[in-house]
């Protein structure tokens, strides 16, 4: 299958989990727009997580009136809010984190036979779910994405610590870099990963300089591509 994604024309391959870190708003809205406004005019089916309760703002930075008009009228955009009243706001195992995430994919991907992409800001589930959780669920995620579906996990490192960002970097089989999906040289897949946790540990801490060239990074991971 031949995808176009939008973020400098390459990014998540089919069935790809992608992860991205970042400081400002600005870096956010750029690789949520560049991800979901290139498969909405491809006419992928989209779903996009905002931590917000209006998503007026994001959806003038998808498109016109005219045009987000048009992708809500044919199915196409899918947009949840950070008050949705369908999504429990209670701490949230992380088989019904699965279960929610199985619900969608289904939807997501029996929309007309289409690719389908979904993402956003993860700091949604901070009042839904512990961090071990996430962390958990992150990991889980990565072996139940199908092949016609792209992922892309937004992360603010105002909203997490340093340690969850770590562990769900190593969550994810790609990252943002600059303006460039890469391979993830610090994924731990996630039978490895999640037997650490199971038997009350956590995943080998990397040292201070893998730390720092991790974070380092990862924070670059919405801004300017390097030269």
């Amino acid at each position: 299958m031949n995808v176009h994604v939008g973020i400098q024309e390459i990014g998540p391959l089919p069935g790809e989990h992608v992860c991205g870190v970042f400081q400002e708003p600005v870096e956010r809205d750029r690789a949520m727009t560049l991800f979901f406004r290139a498969g909405l005019l491809a006419g992928d089916y989209c779903v996009v997580v905002v931590d917000a309760a209006d998503p007026t703002a994001m959806l003038q930075l998808l498109g016109s009136r005219d045009e987000v008009s048009e992708w809500r009228s044919a199915g196409l955009l899918d947009i949840r809010t950070a008050t949705d009243p369908t999504q429990p706001a209670n701490a949230l195992s992380v088989d019904e984190m699965l279960s929610m995430w199985d619900a969608i994919t289904e939807e997501a991907t029996g929309f007309s036979g289409a690719f389908a992409r979904l993402g956003g800001e993860a700091s949604w589930w901070i009042p839904r779910a512990s961090e071990d959780h996430l962390i958990r669920y992150e990991s889980e995620l990565t072996r139940r994405i199908p092949d016609q579906l792209g992922v892309l996990c937004l992360y603010d490192v105002t909203q997490f610590g340093a340690g969850v960002l770590i562990d769900v970097i190593r969550t994810h089989p790609k990252v943002l870099v600059g303006s460039l999906v890469v391979d993830n040289p610090y994924f731990i897949p996630p039978d490895e990963f999640l037997a650490t946790r199971r038997h009350g540990g956590t995943a080998p801490p990397p040292t201070e300089d893998e730390a720092a060239e991790l974070l380092g990074a990862a924070l670059g991971c919405t801004g300017p591509a390097s030269p």
